[in-house]
C-alpha cells in the first residue's frame, strides 16, 4: 500500500527551536499508522506514507514533544522545531544512535556521539576529552602519558584519519596529549570507525575520526566558556543575518607561563628547572554558515592551534625553543537537488609544522619539519528505491612534505640542508548500502586511487663508504614515480532476532603518506614521508566477525568481536636520528617490513537510567617483522599491549549533581634493554636482547570528577567541576634509562635502572558557564 500510486513522500528536518541546530536521532511517529523513523545527523528524516490526514508525533530527549496534524495530498517537506524542556530529566543516555543500532547497523566497530553526550564524558582537568574517551573503547589504545597518538587494532599513530568538518589534521595534540585537542564546545557530533573503512574515506588504513563542528545560532546571540586553573576558553554564537547566516567563534589558551612566574617568586633558586622553562598553547576556530537559497548553503570553517616550549640556561648560554602548529581551513557548498539527492563540494588546505631553535654559545641550529595539503572533493548522497543508499564522489590532494629542513651557524660557517617532496593523489569512490532480505543487510564500496611523486626533487647516490657520488634533479611536476591502488570494502549484518545479530567485514586499504617515528613514543618530532621510488605505499587488509546482543529493552548493549589485520610495506628507520636530518640520506635510512595484529574485543554498555557507562576489554597482539631488524624474526611492536581494560561510569545523582569515574589498566609498553654490559679494551659494550622483549610495568590510573549545577538565572547557566586525575598517584612509567657508575681502569661497573614518570595526582577546579 505504501508504494502504491496513492502514497507520497514526507521529508523534514528536526531542529532546536532556540539555536536552529539539527537534532540527531529525534523520534518521529505517525499515528494511527504506527509507522516511525529517526532523524539523521543533519536532523533530516523521510517517510513514505499513504494519502490522507494523520498525526505526526516528534520527540527527543530533553525537549518538549510536538504533535502536528498533516494532510498528505502530495510530496511534502516540513520543519519541526523542538523547545528545550525546562524540567531536568532523571538519568542520561550515552548513545546518539537509535536504541537497537548496536544490533541493526551494518557497520561494526563504529561509535557515534553528539554534543550532549560528549559533555557527559568523564572530565580531564575539568574539560571533557573526546580523543581520550575514544581510548576507552575496545581495540583503541593509547601508549600511556606523554603520547597523544591513537593505536587502533594494531595500526600506528600515523594510520588514523582525523577529519574536522572534512578538514584533515596531522599530529593534533596539546602538551603531549594531556590537554584535549580542541574544545568540546565547538563539536556537534563525532564518529569513530575502526572496522572496514567506507569508500568515501581514504588515505589512511587503520581508523577514521570524523568530527563535525557546531553551527551557530541563526536567531540569537549566545555564548559559553570555562575558566580553569590552567586554561580558559570562550565560544560565541551569533546570527550574521537573522534566519540565513550564523557565525561561531571559539578560542582557548593556557596561562601556564603566569603560574610559572608565580613559582619563580616562591622558588628563587636559579638552578631550579622550572625557572628555566616556559610552556603555553592556544587554539581558535571559526565557522560561518550562510543560506544562499532554500536548497543551497555556503560554509567557511577554519581551526588553528600552536604549542610553544622554551628552555633557557643563561649560565651555560643554552637556548632551546620548540613549537608545533596545526592550521586547517575550508570552503564548502551544499546543494539539495531534491529529497533524494544532495551534493557537497569542499575545497581547503591543511598545514602542520614543527620547529626547533637551539643555541649554545657560538653555535645555532634550526630544524623544521612540516606537511601542507591542498585538497578538493565532491560528494554525492543519493537515496534509491527499496531503501538503498548510494554515496559517490571524487577527491584530489596536492601534498607538499618537508621531512626536515636544517639550517645553522657554527661561528662564521652557515649550514643549509633542505629537500622537499611534492605529490598528487586523486581518487573516485562508490559506496552503497542495501537490504538483501528481511534479515540481511549489506554495505560495499570501492575506491580507486592514482598517486604521483613529482618534481622538483633531487636524488643523491652514494658509494659503499657512504660518500656522495652523484645527484639527479627533476623539474617541476616531472613524474618520478606513480602508483595505482584499488581499495574494496564489504560489511554485512544478519539479524538472528530483534535483540541479536552477527556482523562481518573485510577491507583492503592503501596509504601513500607515512609517519616515521624517530623515538619510542609518538612525538611532534616524528617525520611525515611520502611514497617515492624507494618508499612503497602501505597496504593493510582487515577482517572482522562479531556477535552483538541487546538486553532489557535495549538498556544494555553487548558485543564480542574478533579481528585480524595484515600490514605490508610498513616503514621504520634503520640508523640513528641524525641521519634522518640529512636529506641526502633519509630515504636510504628507511627499511620496509610487514606486520600482523589480531585480537578479541568485549564491550558492555548501559545506555539509560541514572547510572550509565561502559566496560571494554581487549586481548590482542601486534607484531612486526623487518629483514634488517631483530635478525629478520617477528618481534612485538612498541605499542603491543596484550591486555587493555577500562571502565567508564556516569551517575546522575539528582538534578544538580553528576558524578563520573574512569579506571584504565593496560600491559606495559614493549622495550629493548641490554641484558649485560662488558668492558673490552677499556670500552663499555652493551649486549642487547631481542627487540622489544622487555615490558615496562603495567599502566593503570583512576580519574574522578563531580559536577555541581549552580543556580540558573534568566540568561545565565553555570556549573562547577571538580576533577582529580590519577587519584591514587600511580607513578606510571614514561621511559626508563640506566645510570652507569664505575671505574673502567679497575674493571668495575654499576648499572641501575631509573624510571621517569610524568603526571602525579592532579586536582582541578573549573567553572563552566553559558549565556544567551
Amino acid at each position: 500500500m505504501l508504494h502504491s500510486q496513492n502514497s507520497y513522500l514526507l521529508t523534514g528536518k528536526v531542529l532546536d527551536a532556540a539555536t536552529r541546530e539539527p537534532l540527531m536521532n529525534a523520534a518521529i511517529l505517525v499515528t494511527p499508522l504506527q509507522i516511525g523513523t529517526i532523524s539523521d545527523a543533519s536532523g533530516k528524516f523521510e517517510l513514505q506514507l499513504p494519502k490522507g490526514q494523520m498525526e505526526l508525533q516528534v520527540s527527543f530527549l530533553g525537549y518538549k514533544a510536538v504533535k502536528e496534524n498533516i494532510n498528505l495530498t502530495k510530496n511534502l517537506s516540513i520543519t519541526i522545531l523542538l523547545q528545550p524542556n525546562v524540567v531536568e530529566m532523571e538519568g542520561v543516555t550515552i548513545s546518539s544512535e537509535k536504541p537497537d543500532q548496536n544490533v541493526t547497523s551494518i557497520q561494526s566497530g563504529t561509535v557515534q556521539l553528539d554534543a550532549k553526550e560528549i559533555a557527559q564524558l568523564p572530565t580531564l582537568m575539568g574539560e571533557p576529552d573526546l580523543i581520550n574517551s575514544f581510548r576507552t573503547l575496545p581495540g583503541v589504545q593509547g601508549v600511556g602519558e606523554g603520547n597523544p597518538g591513537l593505536y587502533v587494532r594494531g595500526g600506528d599513530a600515523g594510520q588514523n584519519l582525523m577529519l574536522l568538518d572534512q578538514m584533515p589534521l596531522y599530529n593534533p595534540s596539546h602538551l603531549l596529549g594531556f590537554f584535549p585537542v580542541f574544545s568540546t564546545d565547538i563539536i556537534q557530533n563525532a564518529k569513530l570507525i575502526k572496522g572496514a573503512i567506507p569508500a568515501n574515506y581514504g588515505g589512511k588504513t587503520s581508523s577514521v575520526m570524523d568530527i563535525s563542528m557546531k553551527e551557530g545560532d541563526f536567531y540569537r546571540f549566545s555564548g559559553n566558556g570555562s575558566v580553569g586553573i590552567l586554561s580558559s576558553d570562550l565560544t560565541i554564537e551569533t546570527p550574521t543575518q537573522k534566519g540565513k547566516g550564523s557565525l561561531v567563534i571559539s578560542g582557548r589558551r593556557t596561562y601556564l607561563e603566569g603560574i610559572k612566574s608565580l613559582s619563580d617568586l616562591i622558588i628563587s633558586d636559579s638552578k631550579n628547572f622550572f625557572n628555566q622553562t616556559n610552556y603555553y598553547f592556544y587554539d581558535a576556530s571559526l565557522k560561518w554558515v550562510y543560506v544562499l537559497t532554500p536548497k543551497t548553503r555556503l560554509t567557511i570553517a577554519t581551526f588553528g592551534g600552536q604549542d610553544k616550549y622554551s628552555l633557557t640556561d643563561g649560565e651555560f648560554e643554552v637556548t632551546n625553543q620548540m613549537d608545533w602548529i596545526n592550521w586547517v581551513g575550508s570552503v564548502g557548498i551544499k546543494h539539495t537537488f531534491n529529497e533524494n539527492l544532495t551534493a557537497n563540494f569542499t575545497s581547503g588546505f591543511s598545514q602542520y609544522q614543527f620547529g626547533i631553535d637551539a643555541g649554545f654559545e657560538a653555535y645555532q641550529f634550526h630544524l623544521f619539519s612540516g606537511v601542507r595539503d591542498y585538497y578538493h572533493r565532491l560528494d554525492f548522497t543519493q537515496k534509491l528505491n527499496h531503501g538503498m543508499l548510494l554515496k559517490y564522489g571524487a577527491s584530489f590532494t596536492r601534498h607538499q612534505l618537508t621531512p626536515s629542513k636544517v639550517t645553522g651557524e657554527v661561528e662564521e660557517v652557515s649550514i643549509n640542508n633542505i629537500n622537499r617532496y611534492y605529490s598528487n593523489e586523486g581518487s573516485i569512490y562508490f559506496q552503497g548500502d542495501a537490504k538483501a532480505s528481511e534479515n540481511l543487510s549489506l554495505s560495499a564500496g570501492i575506491r580507486p586511487t592514482y598517486y604521483q611523486h613529482v618534481g622538483p626533487y633531487s636524488h643523491y647516490t652514494r658509494d659503499a663508504s657512504g660518500l656522495l657520488t652523484d645527484s639527479l634533479t627533476y623539474a617541476e611536476n616531472e613524474l618520478i614515480e606513480d602508483f595505482f591502488s584499488l581499495d574494496p570494502n564489504l560489511s554485512c549484518v544478519y539479524l538472528l532476532n530483534p535483540q541479536a545479530s552477527v556482523k562481518a567485514s573485510a577491507s583492503l586499504s592503501h596509504q601513500f603518506i607515512h609517519l616515521a617515528s624517530v623515538g619510542t613514543v609518538s612525538l611532534p618530532t616524528d617525520i611525515w614521508m611520502p611514497s617515492t621510488q624507494f618508499i612503497k605505499p602501505q597496504k593493510v587488509g582487515l577482517a572482522t566477525v562479531g556477535y552483538f546482543r541487546n538486553f532489557l529493552d535495549n538498556q544494555f548493549e553487548t558485543s564480542f568481536e574478533l579481528y585480524y589485520k595484515y600490514l605490508d610495506n610498513q616503514i621504520d628507520f634503520l640508523n640513528g636520528l641524525l641521519d634522518n636530518f640529512d636529506n641526502t640520506k633519509i630515504e636510504q635510512n628507511i627499511v620496509h617490513g610487514v606486520g600482523q595484529a589480531f585480537g578479541a574485543e568485549l564491550f558492555i554498555k548501559k545506555q539509560y537510567g541514572p547510572l550509565t557507562g561502559w566496560m571494554s576489554y581487549t586481548l590482542s597482539r601486534t607484531l612486526r617483522k623487518f629483514n634488517n631488524i631483530n635478525d629478520g624474526y617477528w618481534y612485538p611492536a612498541k605499542y603491543d599491549r596484550v591486555h587493555d581494560f577500562s571502565i567508564t561510569m556516569n551517575y546522575q545523582l539528582n538534578d544538580r549533581w553528576n558524578l563520573s569515574a574512569l579506571w584504565v589498566y593496560a600491559t606495559g609498553n614493549a622495550m629493548t634493554l641490554p641484558a649485560g654490559r662488558y668492558i673490552i679494551q677499556g670500552n663499555v659494550v652493551n649486549d642487547y636482547t631481542d627487540v622489544n622483549s622487555f615490558r615496562m610495568p603495567a599502566y593503570h590510573r583512576l580519574d574522578l570528577s563531580a559536577t555541581r549545577q549552580l543556580k540558573k538565572k534568566e540568561h545565565w547557566e553555570s556549573d562547577l567541576v571538580l576533577s582529580v586525575y590519577n587519584v591514587y598517584n600511580r607513578a606510571n612509567p614514561y621511559f626508563i634509562y640506566f645510570r652507569v657508575k664505575g671505574d673502567i681502569d679497575h674493571y668495575y661497573l654499576s648499572v641501575n635502572p631509573r624510571q621517569i614518570s610524568l603526571f602525579p595526582i592532579l586536582p582541578a577546579l573549573t567553572l563552566n558557564f553559558k549565556f544567551y
